[in-house]
């Protein structure tokens, strides 16, 4: 969601010793607002979340629009039918 702190820029530094290439991804997802919330008001810090990501080492960032992963129409759906409900984000 952007606004990065130092508990982002820690997973950058664990992945850069365990792996060739770190990507992270920035995007401030509009579904997790509530019509109570206001978007528009969230901390807008791209610049300075670009600059400490570079800072970090961080190999390249993937910065999506709201219209890239929400598009009108999809070809292509996901069934997790059997998923690994147990699996943590991270784990190998």
């Amino acid at each position: 969601m952007g606004c990065l702190h130092k508990g982002h820029l820690s997973l950058v530094h664990q992945s850069k010793l365990t792996n060739n290439i770190t990507i992270a991804s920035i995007f401030v997802n509009p579904s997790q607002f509530s019509p109570d919330e206001d978007l528009a008001s969230y901390p807008a810090t791209f610049e300075r979340d670009i600059d400490q990501l570079t800072a970090a080492g961080c190999d390249a960032v993937f910065c999506p629009s709201a219209a890239d992963v929400y598009q009108k129409s999809s070809i292509c759906t996901v069934d997790p039918v059997g998923f690994n409900l147990n699996l943590k984000e991270g784990e190998r």
